[in-house]
């Protein structure tokens, strides 16, 4: 409870956001609403879009993501 009284420790601050990430990362797993296949993302196979949401991005691999980003989780 120390913690949260004031500012969070920098320490607390890193281990909430690797719980966030994880959670995030969870919930991708779970419903996959990117659909991976052959290094592409849904909306970079779809014909309706021009691109993917990641499409660009210096971090995006034939793999997914290559850092870990909350922002990008969620």
């Amino acid at each position: 409870m120390e913690q949260f009284q004031g500012k969070l420790k920098l320490e607390a601050k890193g281990q909430l956001y690797d719980i966030l990430l994880a959670i995030g990362q969870q919930t991708l797993d779970d419903y996959n609403p990117c659909d991976w296949r052959n290094g592409k993302c849904r909306r970079m196979r779809s014909s309706k879009d021009d691109g993917g949401c990641c499409e660009g991005c210096e971090h995006l691999s034939p793999k997914g993501c290559t850092v870990q980003s909350l922002g990008c989780k969620l």
